[in-house]
């Protein structure tokens, strides 16, 4: 979906290992346009907060950033309740300018914000701002 964007092995993992589930938003010529990974089963074993995480979710550049995620957080939501979760919880980098707002919209509020620290020298691609849409628990 994105350049150099290769979640596959973080996804079967997930899958083979019955930790969630994936969902997948088509555009209109059929190729896929965003998706999601909702990590259902807690942390930890004693964890009863009813929490379900986003582990990634990404929208292709040039795809309906709204109507994707508009789709694709309602299937979240709407397989977190079968299951009884109580709350979503996702990360979001601020490199995708328009994904803060569109979770803000979509009844995302913030609870908490984190703040890394890097040199343009180390991670000069870091510092570009980008189409699309990645929120990830496991992107660096």
């Amino acid at each position: 979906l994105l350049p150099g964007l290769d979640y596959s092995r973080e996804v079967a993992a997930c899958e083979e290992h019955e930790l969630g589930h994936t969902f997948l938003v088509d555009g209109p010529t059929g190729r896929l346009d965003g998706f999601a990974v909702l990590r259902t089963v807690p942390f930890r074993s004693r964890d009863t907060s009813g929490r379900g995480y986003i582990h990634v979710l990404a929208i292709r550049p040039g795809a309906d950033e709204r109507a994707v995620l508009v789709e694709l957080l309602r299937q979240v939501w709407c397989r977190g309740a079968s299951l009884g979760l109580t709350q979503i919880i996702t990360g979001i980098n601020g490199r995708y300018r328009d994904a803060t707002a569109l979770l803000l919209e979509s009844g995302f509020r913030s609870v908490r914000a984190a703040i890394r620290m890097a040199s343009v020298d180390s991670l000069p691609d870091a510092f570009t701002v980008s189409t699309g849409v990645n929120l990830s628990r496991w992107a660096g």
